[in-house]
C-alpha cells in the first residue's frame, strides 16, 4: 500500500488548476482580481453598451482564471440581461459550474458535490457535463466517499476507459483519467487504475499533467513491487518536478523517491532524497515531514554510532530552525539506545557520559515546553536516564529526578504504552524511596486505567501486581499483599512474577505472621508452581516455620530432606547450618557437634562460620573440656576471613570465652595475659562496642580478685579495684562492678597479722549501697549487694568495744540479710535468687540469735527450713533449742 501521507496530497492543487491548464493561462490571477474589483462598478455602468459576446467571453475568462465567485456573478448578470441570447443556456450552466468551483476552492465539498450533480442532471448533453462529472467525483473523493467517486468515473457515459464514437481524448479526458487512476489507488481497484494510466499515456499533456501521470506511475509500480521500474520512474519524476514552478511538486517527488529507495533498502539514497525537502524554500508541511522521516530513518535504520554524527550534522546545519525539535528528540533517543547497547561494565564509565549528553539534548526540548510535540517523550526518556544512572550510582536526588520526569511524561503523553510505562516507573520510584503509600496508589491506578492492555505481551501488569505486593509488604499490610498475590496467580498463571510474589509474601509472613499461616502460602507456591525455580526457597521457608514453632525434630527432618533433594544449590550452607542449629535444640548434642564441625569443614569461609565455631567452643566449655574450648575460641578470633566479615560481637566474645576457659583450667597467669592483650587491642580500635571493653575489664578484675598470686594478694586486689573502676557509671555492668569493688575492699579489710583496716569497711559499704540502689541492677546484683551490706556491718560490729554500738551494727546487718530473705528488694516480674535467699536466711538466723532475739531467730529458722528442706538436718536441732529456750523464758 502506498504511504498514507501521499493519498490525495496533491489532488487539491491538481484539480483546481484544471481549467487554467486547459486554457494555458498564467497563474497570477490575484493581481487581476484586485484590478477587476476596482473597476467593477465602471463595468456595470457600461454593460449596456458592451456587446453580448464580449460580456460572455469576459465571464468565461474569469472562470478560466479562477475568479469563480466573480464568474458566477457575471454569468448570472448575463442570463438576466440577455435572456433570449443563444448563449443564455450555456451561461446558466457555467454559472452553476463557477459556483461549484468556488465551493471546491472553499473546501465546501458537500455543496460542490450537489452542484456538480445538478449540472449533470440539468445539462446531460452539454460538452461541460463531463467536467461536472469529474468535479462530482473529486468532491466525493475529498468527502471520503472514494467508492462513490470510483463508481461514477467508471460509468459508461463518462467514457474514460472505453472508446465511444465521437469521444476525443483531449486534455479534459486526461484530467479525468488521472483522477480515476488516483481514486483507484484508494479503492484498491489497481487494474482499473492501470488501464486509466495506460490510456492517458498516449496524450500530449501539459508539464503539470505529465508530472502527475509520472507521479501515479511510480506509485503503481511500487504497489506491484516493480522496484527497478519505480527507481527509473522516480528519477524522471524529480526531473519533471524541477521544471515546474513552485516547490510543492518537487517536495512530493522527493518524498516519493525516498519511498522507492527505502523499498530497495537504499537508506543513504533515501536520506539524500529527503534532504531535498529540508531547505527553507520547501513547503513547511513537507519540510516537517522530511525532518520527521529523516530522523526516524536515522533512529531505526542505522546503528547508534552511525546515526549520532549524522544527527549532529542536522542539528548544526539547521540550528534555530523550528523543525529541529524532531532531530533533538531523535538525538536523545539514539544516545539512550547507545547507552543500552553498552556492556554492563562499560555503562558505569562511558555510559555516564552518554547519559549526560542525552540529558542535554532532551532538556533543550523540555525548555521549549508547549512549542514542541515531543515534550512528553522528552520527559519519558529523561526519566529513564535518571533511573539508569541511579541504578549505577544510587542517590535520592537521582530517584527524585526519575520520578519528576516520569510524572511529567504521564501528563504530556497521550494514552499510550509509553504513558502506561511512565506510570509504572513513577510507582517504582516511590517504592525505591520507601514511599509505599504513593507506590500503592500509582500501581493501583495503572491497573485501573489500562485494563485493556493487561493481556498484551508488552504490558507490565503482572509485574505491577508483584510490585504492588512489595509496596503492601512495605506498609506491613500482609492481608492486602496476600490478596494481590492471589490476583496475580489467578490472572497470570504462567507469569514468573507469580512465583516471586508468593515467595515474597510467604517470607514476610514468616517474619510477622503466625508460622502456620506463612507455611500455608509456601505450600501454595509449591502446589501451583511444581516446576518453579523458587521451589527450593519455598521448601526452606517451610523448614523455617517449624523452627519458629520450636518444632525442632520437624525442622531437622525438613532440612535433611531438602539437602537430599537439592545437592547443588547456593543455599546448601544455610540449610546445613540451620539443620545443625535445629538439631542442637532438639537435645541431639552429639549429632549437632558432628553437624557443626562438618559445616565448618565444608564451608570454612561462610558468613555463618563464626556462629558454628562459637557453638563448638561452647559445646566443649559446657562439658568441661576447657582445653578444646580455648582452642575453639582461639580458632574463631584468629580467622582473618571471619574478621573480614565484620562479625565483631561474636569475635570479641570468643576472646573473653578463651580467657574464661584458661581460668577454668587454672591457667590464671595466661588468662591475665590474654585479657591484658585483648584490652590493649580493643583500645586501639575505633569501632569497639562499649559493652565489650566493659566486659573485658570486668573479667580481668574478677580474675585478679578471685585468683590472686601468692605473696601479692593485696596488690592484685587493688589492681582488681582499678580494673572495675574502668567501667563507666553509664554501663550496664556498672552495678555489678560497684558490688565487685565493694567485695575487694571487704577482702582487704582484714590484712595480714589481723590488722584491721576500718576505712576499707567504709569503702565497701559505700559501693555495696551504690550497687543495691542502682536502677539498672538486676535482682542478683542487688541481693549480692544487700548480703555484702550485712557482712560489712557484722565486720564492723566485731571491732567495736562499746556494746550498744555493737548491737546497733548487728541490727543493721540483720536488716540487710532480711531485705533479701523477705524479698523486699524484688521488683515486679523478677524471681528471687535461691542461693542468695538461702545464705541471707542463714546469716539472719545467726545475727538474730547473736542479738538475743530468740523468737525472731526461731521464726526465720522455720521459714528457712520450709524454703530449703535439705537444710532441715542441720537446722532442726537448732530450731528445737531455740523453741526450748523460748518456752523456758515464757516468750
Amino acid at each position: 500500500m502506498f504511504p498514507k501521507q501521499y493519498d490525495g496530497m496533491s489532488l487539491d492543487t491538481r484539480w483546481r488548476r484544471g481549467w487554467r491548464e486547459r486554457s494555458l493561462l498564467f497563474r497570477g490571477c490575484r493581481v487581476f482580481l484586485a484590478l477587476a474589483l476596482s473597476v467593477f462598478f465602471v463595468v456595470k455602468a457600461v454593460a449596456q453598451g458592451l456587446s453580448e459576446k464580449a460580456l460572455f467571453e469576459a465571464a468565461v475568462k474569469a472562470l478560466q482564471d479562477g475568479f469563480f465567485r466573480r464568474a458566477e456573478q457575471e454569468f448570472s448578470d448575463f442570463v438576466r440581461d440577455f435572456p433570449q441570447s443563444a448563449q443564455a443556456v450555456d451561461a446558466g450552466m457555467l454559472q452553476m459550474h463557477a459556483r461549484a468551483e468556488a465551493a471546491l476552492n472553499e473546501e465546501s465539498y458537500r455543496d460542490a458535490s450537489e452542484i456538480f450533480e445538478s449540472i449533470v442532471k440539468k445539462y446531460p448533453t452539454s460538452a461541460r457535463a463531463r467536467d461536472a462529472v469529474f468535479g462530482f467525483a473529486w468532491s466525493q473523493f475529498k468527502l471520503g466517499e472514494s467508492r462513490k467517486a470510483f463508481e461514477r468515473l467508471t460509468q459508461p457515459d463518462v467514457a474514460l476507459l472505453k472508446a465511444v464514437e465521437g469521444t476525443v481524448l483531449d486534455s479534459g479526458m486526461a484530467r479525468g483519467l488521472l483522477l480515476l487512476a488516483e481514486v483507484a489507488l484508494v479503492t484498491k481497484e489497481t487494474k482499473t487504475g492501470e488501464l486509466a494510466l495506460a490510456r492517458v499515456s498516449g496524450l500530449t499533456l501539459t508539464a503539470a499533467s505529465s508530472w502527475q501521470r509520472q507521479f501515479l506511475t511510480v506509485r503503481y509500480q511500487l504497489l506491484k513491487g516493480d522496484l527497478e521500474s519505480a527507481f527509473q520512474s522516480a528519477s524522471n519524476l524529480v526531473s519533471l518536478a524541477r521544471a515546474l514552478p513552485g516547490s510543492k511538486n518537487l517536495a512530493e517527488s522527493a518524498s516519493l523517491q525516498a519511498d522507492v529507495f527505502l523499498q530497495r533498502s537504499n537508506v543513504v539514497e533515501a536520506l539524500g532524497a529527503l534532504e531535498l525537502n529540508l531547505p527553507t524554500n520547501a513547503p513547511p508541511a513537507y519540510r516537517r515531514m522530511a525532518m520527521l522521516r529523516t530522523v526516524d530513518l536515522l533512529k531505526t535504520a542505522l546503528k547508534p554510532e552511525d546515526a549520532i554524527p549524522k544527527l549532529g550534522v542536522l542539528l548544526k546545519t539547521y540550528a534555530g530552525d523550528p523543525i529541529l525539535d524532531a532531530a533533538q528528540m531523535a538525538m536523545g533517543e539514539v544516545l539512550m539506545r547507545r547507552f543500552y547497547s553498552l556492556a554492563a561494565q562499560a555503562r558505569a564509565g562511558e555510559g555516564t557520559n552518554i547519559l549526560s549528553q542525552a540529558r542535554s539534548h532532551l532538556s533543550l526540548l523540555v525548555l521549549q515546553g508547549t512549542k514542541t510535540d515531543f515534550l512528553g517523550h522528552a520527559h519519558y526518556h529523561l526519566g529513564w536516564g535518571w533511573w539508569e544512572e541511579n541504578s549505577m550510582f544510587p542517590s535520592p536526588d537521582r530517584v527524585r529526578g526519575a520520578g519528576t520526569n516520569f510524572d511529567l511524561a504521564i501528563r504530556n503523553l497521550p494514552r499510550s504504552t509509553e504513558q502506561m510505562v511512565a506510570r509504572f516507573k513513577l510507582a517504582d520510584t516511590f517504592l525505591l524511596s520507601m514511599d509505599y503509600r504513593s507506590a500503592v496508589s500509582n500501581y493501583s491506578r495503572l491497573l485501573a486505567d489500562y485494563p485493556e492492555w493487561a493481556t498484551s505481551k508488552s504490558a507490565p501488569h503482572d509485574q505491577v501486581l508483584y510490585q504492588l505486593a512489595r509496596a503492601w509488604v512495605g506498609l506491613r499490610d500482609l492481608g492486602q499483599a496476600r490478596e494481590v498475590s492471589k490476583q496475580l496467580t489467578q490472572r497470570f498463571p504462567n507469569s514468573a512474577f507469580g512465583e516471586l510474589c508468593l515467595l515474597l509474601v510467604a517470607q514476610e509472613m514468616n517474619r510477622q505472621s503466625p508460622a502456620a499461616e506463612a507455611r500455608e502460602v509456601f505450600d501454595q507456591l509449591i502446589k501451583i508452581y511444581p516446576g518453579s525455580e523458587k521451589l527450593p526457597e519455598a521448601k526452606l521457608g517451610v523448614a523455617q516455620t517449624f523452627e519458629r514453632e520450636e518444632r525442632w525434630p520437624d525442622a531437622v527432618t525438613a532440612y535433611t530432606s531438602w539437602l537430599a533433594l537439592y545437592t547443588n544449590h547456593p543455599s546448601i550452607p544455610f540449610a546445613e547450618f540451620q539443620r545443625a542449629s535445629a538439631s542442637s535444640r532438639s537435645d541431639a548434642s552429639s549429632n549437632s557437634f558432628h553437624l557443626f564441625t562438618n559445616f565448618l569443614a565444608r564451608f570454612p569461609q561462610h558468613e555463618r562460620g563464626p556462629l558454628a565455631q562459637n557453638w563448638v567452643g561452647d559445646y566443649h566449655f559446657e562439658r568441661g573440656d576447657f582445653v578444646s574450648a580455648e582452642e575453639s575460641y582461639q580458632r574463631l578470633y584468629s580467622n582473618t576471613n571471619w574478621v573480614a566479615l565484620g562479625a565483631l560481637d561474636i569475635l570479641y566474645r570468643a576472646h573473653l570465652m578463651a580467657a574464661r576457659s584458661l581460668l577454668m583450667r587454672q591457667s590464671v597467669k595466661q588468662a591475665k595475659g590474654q585479657l591484658t592483650t585483648f584490652i590493649s587491642f580493643l583500645n586501639q580500635q575505633t569501632n569497639t562496642p562499649p559493652n565489650v571493653i566493659d566486659e573485658a575489664w570486668f573479667l580481668l578484675g574478677d580474675v585478679l580478685r578471685t585468683w590472686p598470686e601468692p605473696g601479692r594478694s593485696s596488690d592484685d586486689m587493688q589492681e582488681a579495684i582499678n580494673a572495675f573502676k574502668r567501667i563507666p557509671d553509664t554501663s550496664d555492668l556498672a552495678p555489678r562492678a560497684w558490688g565487685a569493688i565493694a567485695g575487694c575492699h571487704l577482702a582487704l579489710a582484714s590484712g595480714a597479722g589481723g590488722v584491721i583496716i576500718t576505712n576499707r569497711y567504709h569503702d565497701a559499704l559505700f559501693f555495696f549501697q551504690k550497687s543495691s540502689s542502682a536502677l539498672n541492677a538486676d535482682i542478683e546484683t542487688r541481693s549480692l549487694a544487700d548480703y555484702g551490706i550485712g557482712t560489712v556491718f557484722l565486720g564492723l560490729s566485731e571491732i567495736v568495744v562499746e556494746v550498744r554500738e555493737r548491737n546497733r551494727l548487728q541490727r543493721e546487718a540483720l536488716g540487710g540479710f532480711l531485705r533479701v530473705f523477705y524479698q523486699k528488694n524484688r521488683l515486679a516480674g523478677e524471681s528471687p535468687v535461691p542461693y542468695l535467699l538461702e545464705q541471707c536466711g542463714i546469716k539472719a538466723v545467726d545475727t538474730a540469735q547473736a542479738l538475743g532475739q530468740t523468737v525472731e531467730a526461731a521464726s526465720v529458722t522455720r521459714r528457712l527450713i520450709e524454703l530449703f528442706p535439705p537444710l532441715r538436718p542441720k537446722f532442726q536441732p537448732r530450731l528445737d533449742v531455740l523453741e526450748k529456750n523460748q518456752a523456758e523464758s515464757g516468750k
